[in-house]
């Protein structure tokens, strides 16, 4: 007899069934027979093939009708020639649930100590939870995470998506983050500073010394929402930031020939 099917699948080009060996103790089981339809017993999907002695069987190549119901159904032939009934599952249903697709990206994928931070842009599609691997030990859960990086190197991102019962997507970017040393002998840290983090409808930023450069302000999907050019300034005070929705940004200062000097994440509250 079959043994216990699955009411849903989630393809409608591949199928798998298993059923119990047959016993027969007189003639002994010479071959299985199995067929695919859309009615119990019914062959008009798969028209009854052969699998040899084998339980397991894994049918492609198909097309099948999201939304509709199949049955798969086996027979046994012994060496005297005879067959045995047929033995139908009780249906499955290909599901039009799509699949999750995991896909991100990275707002800088180049960043430098010590403030090594990268704002990752989750892209994926059909996923309701997640599961991200920085490279450097570090995981995080977040929908759009950021990460700080504490040392030199390339780092490796993986990114799985979930949406159970559907199989996980996995996004595996090598070597894909670089970590440098600061381009200056001053530490970033050193040349800026801001407050208040969080921050509600401005931000002031201060340098130790007259900054000449431009400092951009970016969402979680990498979007520039502010831009401010500098000049000879040591204060800068930021106005009409209440616009923005709640959520994490990425503040970032780069000198006049656009070289990135820094980083810091925001916190709109």
């Amino acid at each position: 007899g079959a043994s216990s099917d699955i009411d849903t699948v989630y393809s409608n080009t591949t199928v798998y069934a298993n059923w119990q060996a047959a016993v027969d103790p007189n003639s002994g089981v010479q071959e299985y027979f199995y067929a695919l339809g859309t009615t119990p017993g019914g062959n008009d999907v798969v028209d009854w093939t052969s699998a040899g002695q084998n339980t397991t069987i894994t049918v492609s190549g198909l097309n099948l009708n999201y939304g509709s119901t199949y049955y798969f159904s086996m027979k046994a032939t012994n060496y005297a020639g005879l067959t045995s009934q047929v033995v139908t599952s009780d249906g499955f249903v290909v599901s039009s649930l799509n699949y999750p697709m995991a896909n991100f990206s990275a707002v800088e994928d180049t960043v430098y100590l010590p403030n090594a931070i990268v704002l990752f842009v989750n892209q994926s599609q059909n996923a309701t939870s997640y599961l991200w691997d920085f490279g450097d030990g570090g995981t995080s859960t977040q929908v759009n995470p950021w990460h700080q990086y504490t040392q030199t190197g390339t780092y490796t991102v993986q990114l799985i998506a979930m949406n159970p019962p559907l199989p996980n997507d996995t996004l595996t970017l090598t070597n894909y983050i670089t970590v440098l040393n600061s381009q200056s002998a001053e530490t970033t840290e050193a040349m800026f500073s801001l407050y208040p983090n969080p921050f509600n409808s401005n931000i002031h930023l201060v340098f130790n010394t007259d900054f000449s450069g431009t400092v951009e302000i970016l969402d979680v999907l990498g979007k520039v929402v502010l831009s401010k050019n500098i000049a000879h300034s040591s204060f800068v005070n930021i106005n009409g930031l209440d616009l923005l929705e709640k959520g994490t940004y990425l503040i970032k200062w780069m000198d006049t020939q656009k070289t990135l000097l820094g980083t810091k994440v925001l916190v709109k509250q």
